[in-house]
């Protein structure tokens, strides 16, 4: 259900870097659109964020199916620049 979707990505000292609660499922994968991290602080390298250093960053993300079955999900991501 894309109106019960919430994501949040920390940094390695637990600092949230990014969230959103906007889920876009029929978006490319290679585009940065609203929702997506662009690996930024605060998520809009094109709005002046500050880029981040390279590392491994923390995301959680809470979300409902169509049958109303709430997932959270949390996993790492590595940014490479």
């Amino acid at each position: 259900d894309p109106n019960e979707f919430f994501m949040v990505v920390y940094d390695r000292w637990g600092n949230k870097v990014y969230e959103t609660d906007i889920f876009e499922p029929n978006v490319d994968c290679k585009a940065c659109t609203e929702g997506a991290w662009d690996g930024s602080n605060q998520g809009s390298v094109n709005k002046g964020d500050e880029v981040l250093e390279n590392g491994v960053y923390t995301w959680f993300c809470e979300f409902k199916d169509w049958n109303g079955i709430i997932f959270n999900k949390q996993g790492t991501v590595h940014l490479i620049r």
